[in-house]
């Protein structure tokens, strides 16, 4: 019972391994129904600010098959992963943000963020910043796993600006902002027009083990 888009959304999130990012099923989220959107959001499937996933595939279990799938199709060893429990790694500049992207993180200046807690600090930011300017959330750098000085470099890098004087943030504008949201949503190269002869297309009876 799902339309066109929504099929085409799910399809797209297959060939992901389980997240994208927003701009590349854009047309198809400006298309979907409330009745999509409520199919989507019971099967476990989140539309957020930092891009589409599914909650239960950034888990480490289902990160580790990501990764080996990735790699076998690529037929190279899998990398490391992120420690489980780590949210935000420093970047491993020996990777691409293709392959953070595939395992569910996006990469933000020197850092590999978790898609779903940079998705939670996105939205908690854009709350506060429609207000005006605002401090930075005490907790902010605990959601994010990193040093306050980490947190106020993936702040900024997400389209925001330092007040030096009252310390206060607010949103840039034009196209600083445009950069912002390419960092956001864009995140590895990913054209959004996914081939029916991808290798993940042939993955699409696996099932992960539960």
């Amino acid at each position: 019972g799902l339309s066109g888009a929504a099929r085409g959304l799910i399809f797209q999130l297959r060939e992901g391994l389980g997240s994208m990012p927003r701009t590349a099923v854009q047309p198809q989220i400006a298309a979907l129904t409330a009745g999509d959107r409520k199919a989507l959001r019971t099967r476990g499937v989140r539309i957020g600010l930092a891009g589409v996933f599914i909650p239960t595939l950034l888990k480490p279990k289902a990160q580790r098959m990501r990764c080996l799938l990735w790699a076998t199709v690529r037929q190279q060893p899998p990398p490391a992963l992120p420690a489980p429990g780590l949210v935000t790694v420093a970047r491993d500049q020996t990777l691409t943000g293709e392959f953070y992207e595939a395992i569910g993180y996006r990469v933000i200046t020197n850092w590999a963020v978790r898609l779903d807690i940079l998705d939670r600090a996105a939205v908690r930011l854009l709350k506060l910043a429609k207000k005006g300017p605002f401090a930075m959330p005490s907790d902010m750098a605990s959601l994010l796993g990193v040093g306050a000085e980490a947190a106020d470099a993936i702040v900024l890098a997400l389209g925001y600006k330092k007040s030096e004087e009252s310390a206060t943030y607010e949103r840039r504008s034009g196209r600083h902002r445009s950069a912002a949201k390419q960092a956001l949503r864009r995140g590895s190269r990913h054209s959004g027009k996914p081939s029916p002869d991808s290798p993940f297309a042939q993955l699409a009876d696996l099932r992960l083990p539960s």
